[in-house]
């Protein structure tokens, strides 16, 4: 029958070749038996909650922790004490999550007869330090990057390193990672072992951050830098709209407007990646042909250091003298019976809404579902229920391109639009 052993390898890798159930038999391991990571997890470089790890050791990716010992009469049914095993880990809670004999889980013996020895480990598995890392290439064994790219200032912020697939989980265990965090508390943390692979950092201030960790190996030390942490301040709220995009003379511009507002001063619109300054609330897209669709991207920047992003609505490229679809009366209507990109004309007569700046948009459809989208309102439905929306008077006046895009009708039926009051 397999055994099975959990084992605390990610804090403190292969230390011996046989393993001692609570009742202090040793027991041999062998290619049968199902070696699995215990419960062992860091906070801010402090031991913190029994989440399970995911390493498993077998004897494909650590055949030395499967070679059979005799053990020494001396160390038969011997339990390493906490501070013996791992120095970096409380006594009080390494003792209670591994060596204690009246649980089910089996302790940690040592033995002087090992034949294939562990390699050493520094005098503590997980410390704060404020000394420079060590310097070495940077390398392609892996990369960093915040679990999230974005936080508040005054929040936490996880660091992950992801090893490159020609690293093997027994390498991890070997090795030591040195992380420095710009910005961060602590500013660097040193550990041992896989569970180095992800850190907590505090960010108290606003701003851009980086970060790298170093990873030592018997060979020699890697360089992994890491993609950004933007820390937002006061927060930013953004909208965003679009008009225009008639290429009737082969040259449609569509302009979009931002409106954004924050406790701290805008200081910069960004549009795709180009900066406009604190005035340049819009950005413009050239078309050339009709059909054509486009959303910028916004970014907007605070001198709090708060950065929000935003896409904004996309725009179809339209023709005015070249309609597929037009409506001239309150009466028209306008019928769809394909997938497509299409252009409806609007040239309703002037004031014929009053003053009201939103009129209704109408569609009825047929007994299957539809899908469109006119003059970026987007229509849904089946049988025959009448579907409204708010669309711009000013939209329906002067042959107004206003866009149209089929994305689901049934063959054989149409869906059919129009406007009123």
């Amino acid at each position: 029958m397999n055994k099975k052993f959990y084992v605390g390898t990610l804090a403190f890798g292969v230390a011996a070749s046989f393993w001692a159930c609570g009742s202090g038999d040793i027991l041999n391991p062998n290619n049968g038996d199902d070696i699995m990571g215990l419960p062992i997890n860091y906070e801010d470089g402090v031991a913190a909650d029994n989440s399970l790890n995911e390493a498993v050791m077998n004897s494909t990716n650590c055949p030395e922790c499967f070679v059979s010992v005799q053990p020494s009469s001396s160390s038969r049914g011997r339990v390493r004490s906490s501070s013996s095993v791992n120095p970096g880990l409380s006594s009080s809670r390494y003792s209670s999550a591994i060596v204690n004999s009246s649980s089910s889980i089996p302790g940690y013996v040592s033995s002087s007869s090992t034949t294939n020895p562990p390699p050493s480990y520094s005098s503590s598995a997980v410390v704060v330090s404020s000394s420079s890392i060590p310097s070495g290439p940077i390398s392609d064994i892996g990369t960093c990057h915040p679990d999230i790219a974005t936080i508040s200032k005054g929040g936490t912020a996880t660091w992950v390193f992801d090893q490159d697939a020609s690293i093997s989980a027994l390498k991890l265990l070997k090795a030591k990672f040195t992380w420095t965090f710009e910005g961060g508390t602590p500013p660097t943390i040193e550990v041992d072992g896989a569970n180095g692979t992800e850190q907590k950092v505090k960010y108290v201030n606003s701003g851009k951050y980086g970060a790298s960790v170093v990873v030592s190996f018997t060979d020699g030390a890697h360089v992994v830098p890491c993609s950004p942490l933007q820390v937002n301040g006061e927060p930013i709220s953004c909208t965003c709209t679009g008009a225009g995009g008639d290429v009737t003379t082969d040259a449609g511009v569509a302009t979009w407007t931002a409106t954004c507002t924050s406790a701290a001063n805008i200081i910069d619109y960004e549009w795709d990646g180009v900066s406009a300054g604190a005035t340049g609330v819009t950005g413009t897209h050239t078309f050339t042909k009709k059909g054509q669709s486009y959303a910028p991207v916004l970014r907007v920047s605070n001198d709090d250091n708060s950065v929000e992003t935003v896409t904004c609505p996309a725009i179809i490229a339209s023709d005015a003298n070249i309609p597929d679809y037009k409506i001239e009366t309150t009466q028209d209507k306008v019928e769809f019976d394909k997938v497509g990109e299409f252009t409806l004309v609007a040239d309703l007569p002037q004031n014929w809404h009053n003053d009201a700046t939103t009129c209704t948009l109408v569609c009825q459809g047929g007994n299957s579902p539809y899908e469109l989208t006119i003059d970026g309102i987007e229509v849904s439905g089946t049988n025959y229920q009448d579907i409204k929306g708010k669309m711009l008077v000013a939209h329906t006046v002067g042959k107004y391109p206003i866009p149209v895009k089929v994305t689901k009708i049934a063959a054989g039926e149409t869906v059919s639009c129009g406007v009123n009051w």
